[in-house]
């Protein structure tokens, strides 16, 4: 289990096709309608059940990519995100809930990885690093990363056909200035995708619920009331009215 990790931040999730096929799939096979009242409150064990064969999910689709070769091969797997741009419910209390909208497009800029730490040396953040795989000089970088590809050492997991990450760009608005015209347009076209409610999000909130953790946005001890956001963005100042004085502008 400890052989290969995926390290994300708490504004990324990880959506992958095999999830939403076993979720979909466990629906059909056992007559579950979702325009109904959800799973867990009407079946707990059900529940659990397809859970347990979402989480397993991921594990799988490693393991089987680890067993076209052995264990010696990659360096690491990598993710592409999809940046979730549009903030069309600001009133909800989750990041998840919030944003909605992602671009067409995924992209490599903050991409995330699954690191084979048999043969890691060293890391950056989002990719490229010292790895041993194939007898690899360790001494020798892997560039594999954006425009960079090494297809020997890393593989890249297909977004459209396998999976990739929400990445909430902007969940604690300081990164999107009212001024800055290419910062606050997407990079690509905004797409209506909607799996992160209807595939994950009961599984999302009764962890939530389980673990008795309370909302966390927002919240008054945040980066909202920090000096440095007071002197950069102006105080209350967020997403949603920058926004919102856009389109009056326009």
């Amino acid at each position: 289990r400890d052989h290969y990790t995926l390290s994300l931040d708490a504004d990324e999730f990880l959506l992958l096709n095999g999830i939403d096929k076993v979720y979909n799939d466990y629906n059909e096979d056992h007559q579950v309608d979702q325009d109904k009242a959800e799973l867990v409150s009407v079946d707990e064990d059900a529940f659990e059940e397809r859970k347990k064969l979402m989480n397993g999910v991921l594990a799988n689709m490693v393991k089987k990519k680890v067993d076209e070769f052995d264990d010696d091969h990659w360096c690491w797997m990598t993710f592409q995100s999809w940046q979730m741009w549009q903030l069309a419910f600001p009133e909800e209390n989750y990041m998840v809930r919030r944003f909605i909208g992602r671009e067409d497009k995924a992209q490599l800029t903050w991409s995330k990885v699954i690191w084979n730490n048999k043969h890691l040396h060293y890391t950056g953040y989002h990719a490229g690093g010292s790895c041993s795989a194939q007898d690899h000089d360790w001494r020798q970088i892997i560039y594999d990363w954006r425009e960079k590809k090494d297809p020997k050492h890393v593989y890249r997991f297909d977004p459209p056909t396998e999976g990739g990450l929400f990445h909430y760009y902007n969940c604690r608005q300081v990164r999107i200035e009212p001024d800055d015209k290419n910062a606050r347009n997407p990079w690509s076209k905004l797409v209506n995708d909607t799996r992160m409610l209807d595939i994950y999000w009961e599984n999302v909130e009764n962890s939530f619920k389980i673990g008795k953790l309370p909302a966390t946005y927002p919240d008054e001890s945040d980066v909202m009331n920090t000096k440095y956001y007071r002197t950069h963005y102006g105080f209350g100042n967020s997403m949603a009215n920058w926004v919102k004085q856009y389109d009056e502008k326009k």
